[in-house]
């Protein structure tokens, strides 16, 4: 599913660039070796400990088990001064207003990272089918990754393309359809694997999205709008209030519009930045301005850039840790990227394979990871 922006080593504050090229050697060059980079993070969590802040902004990039993912204990550091409240209850800082109760503690920041299975582990399985999360959660996957789109009735689906071509037996645009008619289709159709098409036939069919949160109420979600219109936002926010799902979910969303839609509807719920925090923030990296906030807490960025280079590093992660943004990367599939991001302590990865990064996550999690874990969001 297409994400927003990424972060690079350069989108680092000076003082943690210096950190790092104080280790011993590129955290790039070890990329195998878990102890170099829990050294580098051990490096980093000291040099940022008095100056780590109760209050989140994305750092340098942009871009959603039946148990509640492990916390870890909260640490004592040097806070910055807090931001002034405004008289109707928002937060004023120097970029402007954050929306109302975002300072609250931060659940995709867990000292250890998340396993995100892919729209349910669309390597394993059919995409964004209840089958899909009914499998990929015992093989380990702690967050319920979900597209979002609507039919012609109005009725939120879980579904990713603009039309039901690739994955389904059907043909046409979800817009032009009805929830009734859509759940006709056979949504295991376009699932193949080594020429094979194991799923068609099955009794699969595309799901409403509050279907699939009502089935995992304790579980974190990550909601991906696939629906650009606003028509989607005002639907959306009413739903996940009406599950009372406001402090598990993320929405990440593709247009600035949408976000300040999105924000207007439901400030409670973490969305994706705008396009004006994006520069913001830039802006304040250059100038090693770590006081620096906005409502965006989650930072869902591609892991590769378009060369094939990790755009998302160690350094980067506590880049954004120094400002409590939860860094989650999509799409990693090769366990040596793995290691990588869990010993850097990335806040959680998505994958289409949830059970090799789930026995990578048991195996090999820096004790550092919880020693960096805010206590607040």
């Amino acid at each position: 599913m297409a994400r927003s922006s990424a972060c690079a080593d350069d989108d680092v504050p000076p003082a943690y660039r210096l950190i790092v090229r104080a280790s011993s050697g590129s955290v790039r060059r070890r990329r195998r070796r878990a102890t170099g980079a829990t050294l580098v993070i051990l490096l980093l969590v000291s040099a940022c400990a008095s100056t780590r802040s109760d209050s989140t902004s994305p750092s340098v990039a942009e871009t959603s088990g039946a148990s509640s993912p492990p916390t870890s204990t909260p640490r004592s550091t040097s806070r910055l001064p807090s931001p002034a409240s405004s008289a109707s209850g928002s937060t004023t800082t120097a970029f402007g207003q954050v929306p109302d109760g975002i300072d609250r503690p931060n659940p995709f920041r867990t000292g250890r990272t998340l396993v995100i299975a892919h729209g349910g582990g669309d390597g394993e399985f059919p995409e964004d089918t209840l089958y899909a999360y009914e499998h990929s959660v015992p093989l380990g996957s702690e967050v319920i990754d979900l597209d979002v789109q609507s039919t012609a009735d109005g009725v939120i689906v879980a579904l990713h393309d603009d039309t039901v071509d690739r994955t389904t037996n059907g043909k046409g645009a979800v817009k032009s359809m009805t929830f009734a008619s859509l759940e006709k289709l056979d949504a295991g159709w376009g699932f193949e694997r080594n020429g094979a098409h194991p799923f068609r036939g099955k009794g699969l069919t595309v799901p409403r999205v509050e279907d699939v949160l009502a089935r995992y109420p304790t579980m974190l979600a990550t909601l991906d709008l696939k629906d650009l219109s606003v028509d989607v936002v005002d639907p959306l926010c009413s739903m996940i209030r009406r599950l009372n799902r406001v402090d598990t979910i993320y929405v990440g969303v593709d247009t600035s519009e949408q976000v300040h839609e999105f924000r207007r509807a439901c400030p409670e719920v973490r969305t994706s930045g705008t396009d004006e925090e994006r520069a913001a923030a830039r802006a304040a990296r250059d100038r090693g301005d770590l006081t620096f906030r906005s409502a965006q807490t989650v930072g869902q960025p591609s892991y590769l850039a378009a060369d094939g280079t990790p755009r998302v590093t160690a350094a980067s992660i506590a880049a954004s840790h120094a400002r409590n943004v939860a860094m989650m990367p999509w799409v990693v599939d090769d366990p040596a990227a793995m290691r990588t991001l869990v010993a850097a302590c990335v806040d959680g990865i998505y994958t289409r394979h949830p059970e090799v990064l789930r026995a990578i996550v048991d195996k090999e999690t820096p004790a550092a990871c919880a020693l960096a874990a805010p206590a607040s969001g």
